[in-house]
């Protein structure tokens, strides 16, 4: 049974190679850190470090905005139940 694999993946690649080095060659963009590289190496660049530094660098903003928002949030309800806007940070 192996050889028979062996040989339909040989066959497979013989009338689809022009299409398979054309995949391979593509050019496609790292959505994360905008980098331009071979579609056939993707998976190896998102295991540098430029890479991962700006999946966790954009996760990080990601949580910071998610808190502004909370915040933003919490000031609009003190505004409606009238309550002074005190930042913890004024208190002495």
């Amino acid at each position: 049974m192996g050889g028979m694999s062996k040989e339909y993946n040989a066959e497979y690649y013989r009338k689809n190679k022009k299409r398979i080095l054309k995949n391979m060659e593509e050019k496609v963009k790292c959505e994360i850190c905008e980098k331009t590289v071979s579609r056939c190496n993707m998976e190896k660049h998102k295991q540098t470090m430029k890479h991962k530094l700006k999946e966790k660098g954009d996760n990080e903003n990601l949580e910071l905005q998610k808190m502004n928002d909370r915040i933003t949030v919490l000031e609009g309800m003190l505004k409606v139940f009238d309550v002074p806007n005190k930042s913890i940070f004024d208190q002495k």
